[in-house]
């Protein structure tokens, strides 16, 4: 028979858990402890009250959540009664373990990959020993200690504060529109990016970007020109798609038509960096842009254009964007915003031809429904507020006073062994090495010492007539910077006394 002391509280009026939360739970410790049985009534809300000395208000709300959960239920005239079955029961094991007899005999083997599983797993191999060392000088790191948090806090409490219910649902599949029309407006004014918000795609980053395009545009087999030496995710996101890379060679001005259609003229995509190849920083000539959408047009191709940084530039007035140029439709345009915050945001963007819009919309409502629609409210509120552009502004100078103290440091210290590539623009530097220095070697050697640079051969499918380095300086405070720049001379003046003063020879 119940007894009402079974559910003595000692409740806190100083306690920053509301009276009714206390009596939550602990009705539902006793319950779930097994003091008050399946099916057991309870005293009525003003009995308990009197006994508790608090409002019946107070007690019928936490009736109302111990209902509402399926610990309690209401029985019309007869009061209330712990439920037989509790809640818990269906989101817990019952821990009960099957003994030997009961299990299969053990089989040790490895689960077999795929084809494309192998692959993926050997190259994401090869790409964490490069770059996932959190060590200068590896590229691609930004000033992670400049986040604007307190703006970006503030901005996500005004959205939690002001979400409602119907805000949960959301149906658009290339998604938050008001982000995406943050998105055209910026691209328009800064890249000369012809889109409204109807061809925006909000992504997670460029690896997913592609990962859309190869599954609408890409058969397994097909023929995909890439710049080479060129962008490692690149060259990893489509061939895991199951795209035959054809490697094309970089010149002064960039992409190399002539080449491309040398090596495989049946290619109908092609992957290019015009505004600042990665990772060489060549710009494509406007007579090298007009032939590549001239080429797309005639040949029915596509032109997957990757603006990673336009952001950073440092001398001069950036180029129009290719997408710019393009008349047709042929250009699909990809950013990231994982650069200029954080990787940890996970958003970037995708611009669609007119043409493939449907085509998109069915891949991606019936195959990814892209990012959290939360932080993509939070990020058009930041973009449409101007923090976007104060940012970048901040940044630009931040990291062109890095730059210039990365190349002064190299100029003092390693003059005659390494020489650093015209550049103004991007989040790293080229440090060329004498010839006949292996590129790959220099790293190994480097990295011993906790120095992460990275070897331009493993950013070539082809070998490439001389090596070297990717020097990073974005993520780096300056005098961090000179400190390695000096370490990294005492170690190579070590190795190699007799090459310094004869680079370029």
């Amino acid at each position: 028979m119940f007894v009402p002391s079974q559910l003595s509280l000692s409740l806190d009026n100083d306690s920053h858990h509301p009276l009714h939360v206390q009596i939550y739970f602990g009705i539902r410790d006793a319950i779930l402890s097994g003091r008050i049985a399946p099916q057991t009534k309870l005293p009525s809300t003003r009995a308990l009250a009197e006994m508790w000395s608090v409002s019946r208000s107070t007690v019928v709300l936490a009736f109302e959540n111990l209902t509402a959960e399926g610990y309690l239920q209401s029985q019309m005239g007869s009061g209330t009664f712990t439920c037989e079955l509790q809640p818990d029961r269906f989101l817990r094991v019952d821990g009960k373990l099957p003994t030997k007899k009961d299990l299969p005999p053990k089989d040790r083997r490895p689960i077999e990959l795929s084809k494309r599983g192998q692959q993926m797993l050997g190259q994401y191999q090869m790409r964490r020993q490069l770059v996932d060392q959190p060590h200068p000088f590896r590229p691609g790191v930004s000033a992670l200690e400049t986040f604007p948090i307190a703006i970006w806090r503030r901005l996500t409490s005004r959205r939690w504060r002001s979400m409602s219910s119907s805000s949960l649902v959301q149906n658009e599949p290339f998604g938050f529109r008001p982000l995406r029309e943050e998105i055209a407006r910026h691209l328009r004014v800064s890249r000369d990016v012809h889109c409204e918000a109807d061809q925006v795609v909000v992504v997670s980053s460029t690896q997913h970007a592609l990962a859309l395009i190869a599954q609408v545009l890409i058969d397994p087999g097909d023929p995909v020109w890439i710049e080479d030496p060129g962008y490692l995710r690149a060259q990893f996101s489509l061939s895991a798609a199951g795209a035959t890379l054809i490697p094309v060679p970089i010149d002064a001005e960039g992409f190399n038509l002539e080449a491309a259609r040398r090596a495989n003229p049946n290619a109908r995509l092609a992957y290019v960096t015009p505004s600042h190849q990665y990772p060489l920083g060549a710009v494509m000539s406007l007579s090298r842009r007009l032939e590549m959408l001239e080429w797309a047009n005639r040949e029915n191709g596509c032109i997957i254009e990757d603006d990673y940084i336009s952001e950073y530039r440092y001398a001069g007035r950036p180029s129009t964007a290719l997408q710019g140029l393009d008349e047709l439709g042929r250009v699909l345009y990809l950013g990231t915003f994982s650069k200029v915050f954080s990787p940890a945001l996970r958003l970037g963007y995708l611009v669609l031809p007119p043409s493939l819009l449907e085509a998109f919309q069915a891949e991606r409502s019936l195959v990814d429904r892209g990012p959290s629609y939360f932080d993509q409210a939070v990020l058009s509120d930041f973009l449409k507020e101007g923090y976007f552009d104060q940012h970048i502004r901040k940044m630009r100078t931040l990291y062109s006073d890095r730059r210039q103290t990365l190349q002064n440091a190299i100029k003092a210290n390693l003059e005659g062994f390494m020489e650093i590539g015209a550049n103004d623009a991007g989040m790293h530097v080229l440090g060329w090495l004498p010839p006949g220095i292996s590129d790959v070697s220099v790293t190994t050697l480097l990295a011993e010492h906790g120095i992460m640079a990275p070897p331009l051969s493993h950013y070539c499918l082809r070998p490439h007539e001389r090596g070297a380095l990717l020097l990073g300086f974005t993520g780096y405070a300056e005098e961090r910077l000179v400190r390695t720049v000096e370490l990294m001379s005492d170690i190579l003046r070590q190795e190699y006394p007799s090459r310094f003063g004869q680079a370029g020879e």
